[in-house]
This record gives C-alpha cells, sequence and structure tokens, in this order.
C-alpha cells in the first residue's frame, strides 16, 4: 500500500510540472548578441546572452536529449538579426553536446506544423501576427511548447514591439506577463544563474547595453488539472491508504 500511494504522488506531481506552459519576454537585445556571435560585444555580455541561451534550451528541452529550435515569422521585422538562431544552436552545442540543439529555421505559423518544435524565439522592432496564427501559437504553448520574445528595441513598454507583444499574451491567456520568479528552472537548467541579478556581474545574465528582468507567464494547460486539485488528490490518496490501513490493524 505504501508503495502505490508513493507511486501515486509522484505520478501527479510530474504530471503537473509537464503541463505548464512557459512564456519569457526579454528587453535586453540578446538576438542582437547572437547575431554578433559575441565580436562586437565584450567577452561578458557575449558569455552572458549564450549562457542564457543554453539555459533556454535545456529548459525547454524538458528532460529529452535534443531540442528542436525554430524562429516565428510575423508582421514586423522578425529577421532583423539575420543569423541569430543559427548562432544560438552552435553556441548552445559548443556548450553542452554536439547534436543537441537542432534548427527548423523560420517558421510560419499559419503553414507549419509545431509538434516537433521545442521552443520557439520571436524577436524584432515591429510586430503583429494574424489571428489564425496566434490560434495556432496558443494551442501549441498549450502542449508544453515554450516561447522566448525578445525586444530589440531594448525599451520596455515604450515601443510598438513590447506593448504588442504583451497585449496579444494577455488576450490569449487572460493575464499579464511579470517579472520573472528568481527561483524559475530557467536559471538553473545547465548554468547557475542568479535570477536576482539581471546585472553584468558574473553570476547575473545581462549585457553592457542593456540589464532588464525578464519576464514571463506560466499558465496551466487546459488539459490539466489546477495544482490545487492534485495535491486535494494526493491527500485524498494517503487519507484513503491510512484508513484502509487502519481497518487492517
Amino acid at each position: 500500500m505504501k508503495q502505490m500511494i508513493l507511486f501515486m504522488i509522484m505520478l501527479a506531481l510530474s504530471f503537473v510540472d509537464a503541463e505548464t506552459t512557459s512564456i519569457f519576454l526579454s528587453h535586453n537585445d540578446y538576438s542582437c548578441v547572437w547575431e554578433d556571435g559575441g565580436g562586437g560585444y565584450n567577452a561578458d555580455s557575449a558569455e552572458r546572452g549564450y549562457r542564457l541561451a543554453t539555459n533556454i534550451l535545456k529548459y525547454g528541452a524538458r528532460g529529452k536529449t535534443t531540442v528542436t529550435v525554430g524562429q516565428v515569422i510575423h508582421g514586423g521585422d522578425w529577421d532583423c538579426d539575420p543569423g541569430s538562431l543559427t548562432n544560438i544552436v552552435n553556441g548552445v552545442n559548443s556548450r553542452t553536446t554536439t547534436g543537441f540543439a537542432q534548427s527548423s529555421g523560420a517558421i510560419n505559423l499559419e503553414t507549419t506544423t509545431l509538434a516537433s518544435i521545442d521552443v520557439l524565439f520571436l524577436w524584432g522592432h515591429s510586430f503583429s501576427l494574424s489571428s489564425a496564427a496566434i490560434t495556432k501559437l496558443r494551442y501549441y504553448l498549450d502542449q508544453g511548447t515554450v516561447l522566448f520574445i525578445d525586444d530589440c528595441n531594448a525599451t520596455p513598454d515604450t515601443n510598438g514591439f513590447s506593448p504588442s507583444v504583451s497585449s496579444m499574451i494577455a488576450s490569449m491567456y487572460g493575464q499579464s506577463m511579470t517579472n520573472i520568479r528568481t527561483n524559475h528552472p530557467i536559471f538553473s537548467s545547465f548554468y547557475p544563474i542568479d535570477g536576482t541579478n539581471s546585472g553584468i556581474t558574473g553570476s547575473g545574465y545581462g549585457n553592457q547595453n542593456f540589464q532588464y528582468p525578464l519576464r514571463a507567464l506560466e499558465v496551466i494547460a487546459p488539459n490539466a488539472p489546477e495544482p490545487s486539485s492534485v495535491i486535494c488528490l494526493m491527500l485524498g490518496i494517503v487519507a484513503l491508504g491510512l484508513g484502509f490501513k487502519k481497518r487492517l490493524a
């Protein structure tokens, strides 16, 4: 009986972890660092950018030995930093295992099946997305795809890109993105990064030009129970087991 109770608890907990959707928003213009390959930035900026990229992909892999990434095509200047996605894949593979990160290239949300894509990147200075593309994006986010958005203007809430993206996310989920919790797994999925430090110090994740905290939105997917429901289920299982044990005594 003890073994069965423990198994049910572990199963319920793993189910909750697997069913969360995470959306990240950066105002640090990492895509410029990734496009440049680090050459135009100081060594600290380049390393911070690639360490964060590594953690993003490790987080998005959700324990798998490989991760597939893609870049969202949208109505703004979606390819303002050409080469960034390729450099991300190469940079992450050089820091982890060759072949860990794989690229599906540019993704048209309306025509591309995203089932095999673990992490989507989206950046630019301006932004728009059709209602059909938004609907499809929401579907795959609910299945566990991770979306990392990078504002190339690096000016939170005061340009066309950031408000447009934030408005889209709010309309999709009825919630607004907030500063990321400092103990989020993205800060420990591969490299240890201080979640309280968006500066360019040894343990931070900023760069020489921009040092804004990340924002995020975590949503329980529609086909998963709320955590409170799972907790109640676990408590019920434990109570049932204890009651059964007492009856046998």
